[in-house]
């Protein structure tokens, strides 16, 4: 028996991304049609200075997931039955300002921050946006190190978007870099402030 969903699982999206897809993207059509034809299996950073819409493209990117496959066991009418399901990867929208405030509040009341990670590691694909406006402190490079090569050694992607470059990135933690260029695309957008654009 095999399940088929089409339905985006894709969590803690903000209203103001609701709207985001590919066909509605003002940029770069090579890159979009590049991003299009993602299989779900590699990793993907987006750079790019403020306004360039990386984080339109990524959520474009969660929303064009492709689908999975995998097997459960179900108990039907007195036997177990192996049921095989294909449907939309589970995604989540984190930002990393917002990862990094949850763990130390989880810390500062004495809650399991290991608890709250794993979380975060069991989505099929995870978006850590903004990557590097975070406060610069030991403990968040710590835990968004253990977050990425966590993924990098479970062979899971991971979709990121950073105003650094990959050399400032190299800067803020060595391991962290290497592991993204292994783990898939580098992608680099140019262009102007969209906002401001608009605003002007």
């Amino acid at each position: 028996m095999i399940q088929l969903s089409n339905t985006s699982k894709l969590e803690n999206l903000p209203k103001r991304y609701e709207h985001c897809k590919f066909e509605n993207y003002i940029g770069n059509e090579e890159i979009v049609n590049e991003l299009k034809a993602w299989k779900g299996s590699e990793s993907v950073v987006l750079l790019g200075k403020v306004g360039t819409g990386k984080t339109h493209l990524a959520v474009s990117l969660m929303k064009n997931s492709p689908l999975f496959n995998y097997e459960r066991s179900i108990f039907n009418f007195g036997r177990w039955e192996v049921e095989k399901i294909q449907e939309k990867a589970r995604c989540l929208f984190l930002p990393v300002v917002e990862l990094v405030f949850k763990l130390n509040d989880v810390v500062m009341s004495g809650g399991n921050k290991s608890e709250w990670i794993e979380r975060y590691l069991s989505y099929n694909c995870l978006c850590l946006d903004d990557f590097g406006s975070e406060k610069i402190t030991e403990a968040a490079r710590q835990n968004l190190y253990y977050i990425i090569d966590k993924r990098y050694r479970d062979m899971k992607p991971i979709i990121i978007t950073s105003n650094l470059t990959m050399n400032e990135i190299n800067e803020y933690e060595p391991r962290i870099a290497s592991r993204l260029v292994e783990m898939g695309k580098i992608i680099q957008i140019s262009g102007e402030d969209y906002r401001l654009k608009l605003g002007g």
